[in-house]
């Protein structure tokens, strides 16, 4: 399994504790946070250098997972599994 998380991102979670969770809710959408959560089961701890991700346990392992930082409209990272590159997107006709 291969994990991006580009400079900026990795600033923003080691200023938070260099912790981030990565859970799915009842509807199976990805959250993250910097504070686990008190109503998962478990999770797998992942450490990528100087950052630990804790994926909860059930959560299918992807290929890659991409972190993401912003601050619109609020400050939040975004887990995402296996993403469709930009350039793919753009060589599709229409």
């Amino acid at each position: 399994m291969r994990i991006d998380l580009n400079p900026r991102t990795r600033s923003a979670l080691l200023k938070r504790g260099g912790n981030l969770f990565i859970r799915r809710d009842a509807a199976g959408m990805l959250h993250a946070s910097t504070k686990q959560p008190h109503s998962s089961p478990g999770f797998d701890p992942i450490e990528v250098g100087d950052v630990t991700l804790h994926i909860e346990s059930g959560i299918p392992a992807p290929e890659r997972w991409l972190i993401t930082f912003s601050r619109f409209p609020w400050p939040h990272f975004a887990p995402l599994p296996d993403p469709v590159e930009a350039d793919i997107l753009e060589s599709l006709p229409g």
